[in-house]
């Protein structure tokens, strides 16, 4: 299994991040109602954002949508995100990654239209089209090294494996605290470790 899936977060408290993005996003989608902004989190790649909505949903007994720009604009989930339940009587959340401007702005017109809570996420806050009360921004912060760290030498142990603390500093700095980008290449190192380990026995 690789390892991004098998050491990711299962459970609300086993979320990493540098604040309290994944409570004040708790309390939005509690205290969501018809008249709720749209929830922006904006922050780097591999800082946890679309796992954050996944554990929403599920403690919200809801069933998520993934969806893209392009997706959302389709007659189909156009459907999905102006019904607030289904035919199933479930209620939805619906998270679109990576949207573009043209989205933000379809988003702001048919704002009233939409009748289930709608998730998006960008690389950064900074675009002034979300600069009004149609959105709701937190800012998902880049991790700290030591946050990091911590959890890569607790993977490390479970994995039986070890690195040198200044180099995997030093790598972990270089990778931008990405722990999904981080995890994946220490887990090909593992391989290729073994792989080496086998062909000096044989």
């Amino acid at each position: 299994m690789i390892w991004a899936e098998k050491y990711s977060p299962k459970k609300f408290t086993e979320l990493l991040f540098s604040t309290s993005v994944h409570f004040e996003s708790l309390k939005w989608i509690k205290d969501w109602c018809l008249d709720s902004p749209i929830l922006v989190l904006a922050g780097p790649t591999g800082h946890s954002k679309s796992l954050l909505v996944k554990i929403l949903a599920n403690m919200t007994n809801r069933r998520l949508f993934f969806l893209t720009s392009h997706s959302f604009k389709s007659e189909k989930y156009a459907y999905v995100a102006s019904n607030i339940r289904s035919l199933k009587n479930e209620e939805r959340l619906i998270l679109i990654e990576d949207v573009d401007d043209s989205l933000i702005r379809e988003l702001t017109k048919n704002k009233k239209k939409y009748k289930v809570p709608i998730v998006i996420t960008l690389p950064d806050k900074y675009n002034s089209l979300l600069n009004n009360q149609d959105f709701y921004v937190l800012e998902v912060k880049k991790l700290t090294t030591n946050l990091v760290l911590k959890r890569i030498n607790e993977i490390s142990k479970s994995e039986n494996i070890s690195f040198n603390q200044k180099d995997l500093l030093n790598f972990i700095e270089k990778s931008n605290c990405d722990l999904r980008s981080i995890l994946n290449t220490l887990q090909v190192y593992k391989r290729c470790v073994n792989l080496s380990k086998i062909k000096i026995k044989n």
